[in-house]
């Protein structure tokens, strides 16, 4: 059995700092063996000092690492990955600043080759903490790539105020209430708590405006936060039972066929048919995985949670057909 690669997509608006990241990543001694792949080589500042070997476009630093061009084809990239045999420990993507990572995760799931070696695992948005108010008023592109997210790093913390660092928690929180946020000056932050976190098969993180004591949930619950940023809003359901497999694909094909634009991000932890294990779903716009875990319940009372993230949500809709999932 092949010990699949994990792969971390690096978003983030333009100057948002991911090019600061991946230098570090680059050239410090981090003792990880990870393959960068940046979207656009010829722009990025690669230091010669830090070179040890170069072929066409595939450079070798010092500290272990490689950093490649994408240039057209991704799928081309990453085979060239694999001929090197170097046991990577992770590989990172970097999108382009005005690029959703939505793409590149079909692009995952239906090519064969990539699906025997490689496994995503986690979506990471940098955010310029300094002008990230500016950037949200001028791009809705920055507002996605925050809703896509699994984790947030604020950049050029040491520039900002702390009233422009809270402006920016608060907004993330906004977009995404399951945000987990780390601060970063001068690309100074500890590589484990960011990378090869597995965020994207894990257990999801209800905020705790969310949550409620167990012997008081009601069997079917649509619980929601009321300070959200105009448009793009979320929305927790609970639902206790076991959820039929065949029903819940057909209704998420259904409902992404129907609202593909205006959901964001969907994530959840759901018992299938008579499955003991619990399985992760995740979806980012009309990307869906449902991931069966190794984590088996003995709970006699089965409790299905999803979180959607979008925009112009149809609750009703969304409501009604997660409860048709249900055996």
């Amino acid at each position: 059995m092949i010990n699949k690669i994990p792969v971390t997509i690096l978003t983030g608006y333009l100057g948002s700092g991911k090019t600061t990241i991946l230098n570090y990543i680059l050239k410090e001694n981090h003792g990880k063996k990870i393959a960068v792949i940046e979207n656009e080589f010829g722009e990025k500042n690669i230091d010669s000092e830090f070179v040890i070997h170069q072929k066409e476009n595939i450079y070798q630093m010092t500290n272990g690492c490689i950093c490649c061009n994408v240039r057209d084809d991704l799928v081309k990239t990453l085979q060239d990955i694999i001929k090197l045999n170097y046991n990577f420990e992770s590989i990172i993507i970097e999108t382009t600043g005005v690029a959703d990572p939505n793409p590149i995760l079909h692009t995952f799931k239906q090519i064969a080759f990539l699906g025997e070696h490689f496994e995503i695992d986690s979506i990471i948005c940098v955010i310029d903490s300094k002008n990230i108010q500016r950037q949200i008023e001028r791009s809705i592109e920055v507002k996605k790539q925050i809703s896509s997210s699994n984790l947030y790093v604020l950049s050029k913390a040491d520039l900002a105020s702390n009233e422009e660092i809270i402006w920016a928690q608060n907004k993330i929180m906004s977009l995404n209430p399951s945000a987990e946020t780390h601060l970063s000056s001068n690309a100074n932050f500890d590589i484990d708590k960011i990378f090869m976190r597995g965020l994207f098969r894990t257990k999801i993180a209800v905020p705790a405006f969310f949550k409620k004591p167990r012997s008081a949930m009601p069997i079917f619950t649509k619980i929601q936060n009321a300070d959200h940023e105009e448009g793009v809003e979320s929305m927790s359901l609970e639902l206790a039972g076991k959820m039929d497999e065949m029903l819940l694909n057909l209704w998420l094909n259904i409902l992404f066929e129907r609202a593909s634009d205006e959901i964001y991000r969907m994530k959840g932890i759901l018992f299938l048919d008579d499955n003991l294990q619990k399985t992760f779903l995740q979806c980012v716009h009309d990307f869906v995985e449902l991931v069966p875990s190794d984590d088996i319940t003995d709970q006699d009372l089965k409790i299905n949670q999803i979180v959607i993230i979008g925009k112009n949500l149809n609750r009703e809709m969304i409501e009604i057909g997660f409860k048709s999932c249900i055996k």
